[in-house]
């Protein structure tokens, strides 16, 4: 079923992207999945509100997403999990 809902590679298509801010109630994840080519492309900036109890009730584990955003080159500052 369409829910009217798109990648942001599918919206910004090859057009630079200098800062992404996140606040997805838990499914930040899956929003920055939809924007991993542009992310690589532009290494933008990102600010990312990460609940890791709403991404738990997403499926998702924030650690995981921490990961992820390591692999595509990024540094993660959380000051509520340092041992990033």
């Amino acid at each position: 079923e369409d829910h009217g809902l798109a990648d942001i590679d599918d919206i910004v298509g090859n057009r630079d992207l200098d800062f992404v801010k996140s606040d997805a109630q838990g499914f930040d994840f899956d929003v920055m999945k939809g924007a991993v080519n542009t992310l690589k492309r532009c290494r933008s900036m990102l600010v990312c509100e990460v609940a890791p109890n709403f991404m738990k009730l997403a499926g998702r584990d924030y650690l995981d997403f921490y990961r992820f955003l390591q692999e595509l080159g990024y540094e993660i500052y959380d000051p509520d999990c340092p041992e990033i």
